[in-house]
């Protein structure tokens, strides 16, 4: 990657709009992560947390195949800010019902933040076509996997520190701020939506699962595809999983411990 193909994404305000969108977000996501457990395991335990997990896997699951299709039918940038819209909506019923309450709104609350991670993936990849020209496209999606990774660290150093001088749920207030902002950012950046056959736009719904059965079809003859996301499925089982669960539980444990030894 040149410096000069750098400072020439960086010189696009529209790039630029696009890039703190994807940086704000990525923080959103990792803070919600981070900050959930810490209200959620304390008051409720363990048990409702990996139910909270399970619910918003399970609907970011089935919608997943669906959101490339959707990304493809309307505007990018809309779709992306309704993803954020779905997000701000399950984080504010976090802050609301995490720590007490009723447990259906807590479950509504991860169906939405699962739905809003389904919805933005897909749209937000597909976006970065629309945004940068052809020529820059590969250092752009360089600095998107860049920005995705470091976003993750300094969103988990970010919770860890907001949550040692703040609390939980002020920690989360933030994380509906990075939403926000990214919300904002697409809003501006209004990208057109994609033109599709005047046929395909008639057939509505049914369309969508074509197209969606369409996609596992080019998988299947893809065999490279398949293990790629056979391995990425393996991961979230038996390590992200385990890892989201096992470490409030282990936390919690050794906070108590410590408690009581004092």
């Amino acid at each position: 990657m040149t410096q000069a193909s750098v400072r020439t994404l960086v010189r696009d305000p529209r790039y630029r709009m696009f890039w703190l969108g994807q940086a704000t977000s990525t923080l959103g996501n990792q803070l919600t992560i981070v900050v959930l457990p810490a209200l959620v395991v304390p008051s409720r335990g363990a048990g409702t947390f990996g139910l909270l997990l399970a619910v918003e896997s399970a609907v970011m699951g089935v919608l997943l195949l669906l959101g490339g299709v959707v990304a493809d039918r309307y505007s990018r940038s809309v779709v992306m800010a309704a993803a954020d819209v779905f997000r701000i909506i399950g984080v504010g019923g976090f802050l609301l019902f995490a720590s007490h309450g009723p447990l259906a709104p807590l479950l509504v609350a991860a169906a939405f933040t699962g739905a809003g991670a389904a919805l933005y993936e897909p749209a937000h990849r597909a976006a970065l076509a629309q945004v940068v020209r052809e020529d820059l496209r590969q250092r752009a999606s360089a600095i998107d996997a860049a920005t995705k990774r470091v976003g993750g660290l300094i969103g988990a150093l970010l919770a860890g520190v907001l949550l040692s001088g703040v609390s939980p749920p002020r920690t989360l207030l933030v994380d509906l701020a990075t939403f926000m902002i990214s919300l904002v950012t697409l809003v501006w950046l209004r990208l057109p939506r994609i033109k599709v056959e005047q046929e395909r736009q008639e057939q509505g719904l049914r369309a969508v699962f074509a197209e969606a059965k369409t996609g596992l079809v080019e998988v299947r003859r893809r065999p490279w595809v398949a293990a790629l996301m056979l391995q990425g499925t393996a991961q979230v089982f038996f390590l992200f999983g385990p890892n989201y669960v096992l470490v409030p539980m282990v936390s919690q444990d050794a906070t108590a411990s410590r408690r009581s030894a004092g």
